[in-house]
């Protein structure tokens, strides 16, 4: 509930900004800060170690330089995963497949979405190179849902399948700053991060 409300209040700040500008541009997603020169530091994603359905090892470094879409699900997730997968297929298919961007998918039930699982998983959903599902420590996945992408992931009983995550998807520029949060259950919105990944490279081309 608490990370609920950080995006919502997140969101009202982006909507008033975007008001306000003529030129459509994307917000910095968190807090910001500033240096001893006066230059404004914004929350940029803490590094991290995990391993993707290839056994290839993923870290900041491997997405640093360029665009990624992130976002969190389990294999065996009986509610919002489906959608959510097949939503991103449609990122996959717009822009990492053709290299222009990165997709990290992390697990929040590492323990059972083991490599081999993912990489069933990945198979028949039929993933490009680009698209990287995740793994790894259960304890360092949860920390960078909660303090890179202000994101929710935890186990809970209470839930669908066991688990507790966030259905929303994050644009991540390339200096690894969150720019853009959507609900990747919605078509709309998924449009929506289609069109600001566009918006994303273009300002980084001019």
């Amino acid at each position: 509930m608490y990370h609920l409300k950080k995006i919502l209040s997140i969101s009202i700040i982006v909507f008033l900004v975007s008001c306000k500008t003529k030129t459509p541009s994307l917000p910095y997603i968190g807090e910001k800060s500033g240096n001893e020169s006066g230059d404004t530091i914004y929350h940029t994603l803490p590094d991290f170690e995990l391993v993707n359905q290839e056994n290839q090892k993923i870290s900041l470094q491997t997405v640093t330089g360029k665009i990624h879409v992130a976002n969190f699900f389990f294999t065996s997730c009986p509610s919002i995963c489906p959608v959510m997968m097949n939503n991103m297929k449609l990122v996959d298919e717009k822009y990492a497949s053709k290299g222009e961007i990165n997709i990290l998918s992390f697990t929040v039930d590492p323990k059972t979405d083991t490599i081999a699982k993912l990489k069933k998983y990945a198979d028949k959903l039929e993933v490009s190179p680009n698209w990287h599902l995740i793994t790894g420590e259960k304890e360092e996945i949860y920390s960078l849902a909660e303090k890179g992408y202000f994101s929710s992931a935890s186990e809970d009983e209470f839930a669908p399948g066991g688990f507790l995550h966030s259905e929303l998807f994050f644009l991540v520029d390339e200096q690894n700053h969150v720019r853009g949060v959507y609900d990747g259950t919605k078509e709309e919105e998924v449009k929506q991060l289609l069109s600001d990944i566009k918006l994303l490279k273009d300002a980084n081309t001019n």
